[in-house]
């Protein structure tokens, strides 16, 4: 395995030959100031004083209290009230994310994202599957920028490229009986069946500021991306339909690149979808051999490595920010 000091020039190798995919989590997002989601909770639960509550959690909010615990906490307290209303689970409190990410990006300096896009972009280039598990839009401001085309379903080829969105999109909308004639406004874009992408969510360099009729909108009317809840279900045949593609992409891949994915134990589906996809083809070998495993994180203290280690026993630990990779095509 590899102890992690970065070598120059060949810290991720791509071989144009192999079938590669890439798969991200929060800390690639990271790179350019977009928060982590525990970063998140700490605005959701400020926001009006009303999204955390001791009539909630029995407490006050602390930070031992994760945002898996804190979404799951709120959808099993609307369980048990039996409410319809939505008054506090995890589709009425999930509206109020993609602002606060946004407000993040904006805050992010021109300086850095430009650094942050020459370091990547050898990688957005040679790696045409990207399964990612956030909900930003910054793949696809990456891709914009390269003029590379792209797909939100797997394509089986290079061109487009995959973007495989396992938990949705800040930018995705489904049309409902308030929302239908506004979703057809300028600012909406048709993307697959009944969803609409907001194009001011989806370009991250952009500053224009979005109405308020539409944000209040919005916030009644919240984003398709699926809340990190214990609860986690995927509503409807397109969502589904992006978790299989991505278990066909990760079991035709001969190379998969991590990046910033922490592997958490709650995390039961993604783990799922790594065991029964690459986690298998590295023990039992397939006429395209074993896939080889590359995982890029910073942590320091061995324990995400020791979780990837469980699931593969054989891969490449690089102990890096996605700032500090390089990427090499050979």
């Amino acid at each position: 395995m590899a102890s992690g000091r970065k070598r120059r020039h060949d810290l991720i190798r791509v071989n144009p030959a192999e079938r590669t995919v890439a798969l991200i989590g929060a800390g690639f997002s990271k790179g350019i100031g977009i928060p982590l989601q525990d970063e998140l909770l700490g605005s959701l639960v400020t926001e009006g004083g009303q999204l955390l509550s001791k009539a909630i959690i029995g407490r006050d909010f602390d930070d031992h209290l994760g945002i898996e615990e804190f979404f799951t906490i709120s959808d099993f307290h609307e369980f048990l009230e039996r409410t319809s209303s939505g008054g506090s689970d995890s589709r009425s409190l999930i509206g109020v994310i993609p602002f606060k990410l946004l407000e993040a990006v904006h805050k992010a300096s021109d300086q850095l994202r430009e650094s942050f896009l020459s370091t990547v972009s050898p990688l957005i280039t040679a790696v045409p599957v990207w399964v990612t598990l956030n909900w930003d839009t910054l793949l696809e401001t990456l891709f914009a920028s390269g003029g590379h085309r792209f797909s939100y379903f797997y394509t089986h080829g290079r061109t487009p490229r995959s973007v495989l969105k396992l938990h949705g999109s800040m930018d995705w909308f489904k049309p409902n009986a308030r929302t239908q004639q506004y979703f057809q406004a300028e600012g909406f874009r048709p993307l697959f069946g009944p969803y609409r992408r907001l194009r001011q969510l989806t370009d991250l360099n952009s500053r224009e500021p979005l109405p308020e009729e539409l944000v209040s909108i919005l916030e009644s009317a919240p984003p398709a991306m699926i809340a990190p809840t214990h609860f986690k279900q995927l509503p409807d045949r397109y969502l589904r339909r992006i978790w299989r593609d991505a278990w066909s992409a990760l079991s035709w891949a001969n190379h998969l690149i991590v990046v910033g994915y922490s592997l958490p134990d709650s995390d039961v589906l993604v783990r799922l979808l790594l065991q029964l996809s690459i986690s298998r083809r590295i023990k039992y070998p397939d006429r395209h051999g074993s896939p080889r495993v590359t995982i890029v994180d910073p942590d320091r203290s061995g324990i995400v490595e020791t979780r990837y280690r469980a699931l593969f026993p054989t891969h490449n630990f690089i102990r890096s920010t996605v700032s500090d990779i390089e990427c090499t095509v050979s």
